[in-house]
């Protein structure tokens, strides 16, 4: 791969850190604080039947900000508990809301 290096600012030697975008395959990304670990693995929260939630174990890839890739374990399109998770056990019953409703009838500080 080649890199245009107008200004010579890279030179022969230096090392640096590239970034680069993969956009051959759908990722799913999930918010990082929907995740609890337990024993060096890693579980997400999926309501089920009756608004009752089960673990998933997840594999988890690389870090996006506050976000995080999902490798194995979830598919796209599955909903996921992301408030509230400490308060979890498997079997729990939950109530949904739309993200977008959940953020509006948020307090305001």
């Amino acid at each position: 791969m080649v890199f245009p290096n107008p200004k010579n600012l890279l030179r022969s030697g230096m090392t640096g850190t590239v970034r680069v975008l993969n956009s051959s395959s759908q990722a799913i990304v999930i918010p990082y604080k929907a995740v609890s670990e337990q024993l060096g693995e890693y579980f997400v929260y999926v309501p089920g039947d009756s608004s009752k939630v089960s673990q998933r174990r997840v594999s988890l890839g690389t870090a996006i900000g506050t976000n995080i890739i999902v490798k194995n374990g979830l598919k796209g399109g599955e909903k996921i508990v992301v408030e509230g998770i400490q308060n979890l056990r498997e079997g729990s019953v939950i109530t949904t809301a739309d993200p977008a409703a959940a953020a509006s009838a948020a307090p305001k500080k």
